[in-house]
């Protein structure tokens, strides 16, 4: 009976080490994703300082994006990006052709790329880089989200 006694008592000795050493985990959804708003914006020469353009659109025939100064009808354009087609890839910006930011000076980049990442929709998404030498602007980077088509 004393052998029982001390089998039974070791054994709730070790159950109790058992789970008292168990760690319960938790499981948490993991965070959302970050939304981008739906828009145009752009950043200068690095800078953490985010600027918006202006209605936006992609025009089909001339496969430009054209984003203004202000949402007034009598906005000047801020920004115009001609491409060779709007289907979802990457595009090279360069000297020639593609970009047209007339900033004071205009600044026309030597180098760079558009990205398409969408085209679903009647919407068109991605981002830009580029860079080149206008004054005090030597690179404009930006998004583009669910802009449409017009």
């Amino acid at each position: 009976m004393k052998n029982l006694k001390t089998t039974f008592a070791m054994l709730a000795i070790a159950a109790i080490a058992i789970f008292s050493s168990c760690k319960k985990t938790t499981t948490s959804d993991p965070p959302p994703a970050a939304v981008t708003a739906d828009g145009f914006t752009y950043s200068e020469n690095g800078s953490s300082t985010i600027k918006q353009g202006f209605q936006p659109s992609f025009l089909p025939q001339s496969h430009s994006l054209f984003v203004y100064t202000s949402a007034a009808t009598s906005a000047a354009i801020l920004f115009e990006f001609s491409l060779t087609t709007l289907a979802v890839g990457t595009y090279n910006l360069g000297p020639n052709y593609n970009i047209d930011y007339p900033a004071n000076p205009s600044f026309n980049p030597t180098a760079g790329s558009f990205i398409i990442t969408s085209n679903a929709n009647g919407k068109i998404s991605g981002t830009f880089t580029s860079s080149g030498s206008a004054g005090s602007i030597s690179a404009v980077k930006g998004t583009f989200n669910n802009i449409t088509i017009q």
